[in-house]
């Protein structure tokens, strides 16, 4: 093969590619397929939204984490079934506790900007 088609691919290869890359992290990429996934399904879509507009009057974690609990186990067979399994087991309380209502906040906060 010679250099100036070697060079040709190579181009082509980087013009597709930038073509493709229709996000600019990771985290981005993550976060619209959630966002492709949960709007898929109108029940938890819904769940998800009642959820985030409870949210701000939640004054503590335990607060925060049982009604997420709350909301998804009503929306729990549209769940992958890791998440539907893992749904019980979410955390109200302890540091555990706190770091699932933190990052509830954080990525609720963080959509919300998008």
């Amino acid at each position: 093969m010679s250099e100036p088609r070697v060079l040709e691919i190579g181009r082509d290869l980087f013009a597709r590619i930038r073509r493709k890359r229709a996000f600019s992290s990771p985290a981005a990429w993550v976060d619209q397929q959630l966002m492709n996934f949960s709007m898929r399904d109108e029940q938890l879509k819904a769940q998800l939204f009642r959820f985030v507009d409870v949210l701000p009057v939640l004054r503590d974690p335990a607060a925060i984490n049982r009604h997420l609990k709350e909301y998804l186990t009503i929306a729990a067979d549209k769940l992958p079934d890791v998440a539907r399994e893992l749904l019980p087991l979410l955390p109200e309380g302890g540091i555990a506790g706190s770091l699932l209502a933190k990052a509830a906040q954080f990525n609720t906060r963080r959509m919300a900007r998008r």
